[in-house]
């Protein structure tokens, strides 16, 4: 079966919900260059899409051509002039669910995001990062006084916004601990399903994670990841896939010569407990502030 080469991406929302659709399609293009998109939103965010290849905006007016129910059949007509292939729903609301019913009926391929994403993450108006502070041995897990200081650096910054990744209820209590009241922290553990994870992670400027599963998933989502490690090693062979050395933030080998202690953290040396506690947490936000820079 062909893929499509002319996408609709529907968007009406507000201004920080369609911002933060423009890096997601700038990465689509880069990897399928042959696509065409056509972007419908609200005239105003056109700016938003000039000079990205491939993307012709569509303006809608909701006041006037395309008002009501006859306006958003007006729409559809308008529209399906433009030779679509397949409608890609970012809304989700009444008005793009009868847009994009109506290509569905007339046998286009359709698919729509889920709104429960945004009313926990919000729209994208600052730099979003990522922690994923667990992973599956203990001599993997920065040590919790340490993180705390890590969030509250970086929650100082009313121009970041993290978002704190987990699973299980004793996580979830360590996270809520973590969250540390901060308005600009959100925990996402236990509110959203895992493809939903994966489509905030998508839109992460930043990850920060032990040695775990989660610096992979975003290394492979293209999101700059950075890593701390305290038993293991990146050398050992489980760096995450595109990301630099210096992205890799390891205890320190001069005070504890025998790191790495484990190729995969499940074996406990004695006198290493507190490895990672040679990464200071300056130094991990720092590095994050350099790279949002």
């Amino acid at each position: 079966m062909s893929k499509p080469k002319h996408i609709l991406v529907i968007r009406l929302s507000a201004m920080g919900d369609v911002a933060m659709t423009v890096p997601v399609l700038r990465a689509l293009l880069l990897q399928y260059p042959e696509v065409k998109i056509t972007v419908v939103s609200r005239p105003f965010f056109q700016p938003f899409f000039d000079g990205i290849p491939n993307v012709i905006f569509f303006g809608v007016d909701l006041n006037k051509r395309h008002e009501g129910f006859l306006g958003l059949l007006r729409l559809f007509s308008d529209l399906r002039k433009l030779n679509i292939d397949a409608v890609a729903d970012l809304h989700n609301v009444l008005r793009s669910k009868v847009v994009r019913t109506l290509f569905a009926l007339s046998g286009k391929k359709v698919a729509a995001t889920e709104n429960e994403i945004l009313k926990i993450s919000g729209g994208k108006t600052q730099n979003w990062i990522g922690i994923a502070p667990f992973a599956q041995y203990e001599s993997k897990v920065y040590p919790q006084n340490l993180m705390q200081k890590v969030i509250d650096g970086l929650a100082e910054n009313s121009n970041h916004k993290i978002f704190l990744f987990g699973g299980g209820e004793k996580e979830i209590q360590l996270l809520n601990q973590l969250q540390n009241q901060h308005e600009n922290v959100i925990v996402l553990a236990g509110k959203l399903k895992f493809k939903q994870e994966l489509e905030v992670i998508s839109n992460l400027d930043i990850m920060l994670s032990m040695d775990s599963g989660n610096a992979h998933i975003a290394a492979m989502l293209g999101v700059k990841v950075i890593t701390l490690w305290g038993a293991t090693h990146p050398y050992a062979g489980f760096k995450p896939f595109n990301q630099p050395d210096d992205f890799c933030l390891t205890s320190d080998r001069t005070q504890y010569p025998l790191l790495p202690t484990s190729v995969y953290g499940n074996k406990k040396v004695e006198g290493y407990e507190e490895a990672m506690r040679s990464i200071l947490p300056e130094t991990v936000i720092d590095k994050i502030k350099k790279e949002l820079n």
